[in-house]
């Protein structure tokens, strides 16, 4: 379950198994775009019926990080301008920026879509492959 201070314009998140993109947000429900080709439906969604996408290696592509591991074996690593997101024997995400201390531990998309805002200054957008 997420909540409203959680959440800005334009993040990703999850309702079921469908991947909705967040087009408004009050203090009871949020208002998402469910995202399937060649459809636009708009919902009206409680906060206890939406749920944060969690953070993988295909979204971390998705998303325009490139594939930074550098010796075979090593842990899953990737950058993205100033930001390195690796992840950590146990399974956790890791962010850092510029390189410096640990800033951050995104689980879920909607995290590193507002991480990624915050220190850069623009969005994260889902790269189509072309």
């Amino acid at each position: 379950m997420l909540k409203a201070e959680e959440l800005r314009i334009g993040n990703l998140v999850m309702r079921y198994s469908n991947i909705m993109e967040v087009s408004g947000v009050s203090l009871e429900c949020a208002d998402l775009i469910l995202l399937q080709p060649n459809t636009r439906v708009n919902w009206r969604m409680l906060y206890s019926d939406i749920f944060g996408i969690p953070l993988t290696e295909e979204w971390l592509l998705k998303l325009g990080f490139e594939n930074a591991i550098e010796n075979e074996g090593s842990l899953p690593c990737f950058k993205k301008r100033n930001i390195t997101i690796a992840k950590w024997i146990g399974g956790k995400w890791h962010a850092w920026y510029k390189s410096t201390d640990l800033i951050k531990s995104p689980q879920h998309v909607h995290h590193l879509q507002n991480l990624h805002f915050y220190l850069c200054g623009e969005e994260l957008i889902i790269s189509t492959g072309e």
